[in-house]
């Protein structure tokens, strides 16, 4: 992949990414690839799949719960 390519590819998925934010969506699993990998920072964790991720370190980002 040439340097040119490699940018657009970025720029399409960055892209892909504002478009997911914008559907203002519940379900966050529909927008991560199957071989999605979380390399979190030195010493926490490194999470491998959507469903990984979203048991270890996606917890915190989970909406709090009202009583």
């Amino acid at each position: 992949m040439t340097p040119t390519q490699q940018a657009e590819a970025t720029r399409q998925g960055i892209l892909q990414m504002e478009a997911a934010l914008a559907e203002n969506s519940d379900d966050m699993a529909a927008h991560f690839h199957e071989e999605f990998r979380w390399n979190g920072n030195t010493g926490c964790c490194t999470e491998h799949g959507w469903e990984h991720f979203d048991d270890g370190s996606n917890t915190p980002l989970h909406p709090r719960k009202t009583v």
